[in-house]
């Protein structure tokens, strides 16, 4: 589920930054690019992430 949710927000911020970053130096909204943003950002992460040891589960009791 947490792959789900990376992929959903990493387009969103892809696409964000695709639409801020030329909107405040004049140029115009590429779908393509925040797509390209999207999935770079995604790999990237759910790499990161697979690679991260798991660390000690704690009791929650304590």
């Amino acid at each position: 589920m947490h792959i789900i949710w990376t992929v959903i927000w990493s387009f969103l911020i892809g696409l964000m930054i695709a639409y801020v970053i030329p909107s405040m130096t004049g140029g115009h909204f590429e779908l393509e690019l925040g797509l390209i943003l999207g999935a770079i950002f995604s790999v990237f992460i759910i790499l990161i992430s697979s690679l991260m040891p798991e660390g000690e589960k704690e009791d929650p009791l304590h």
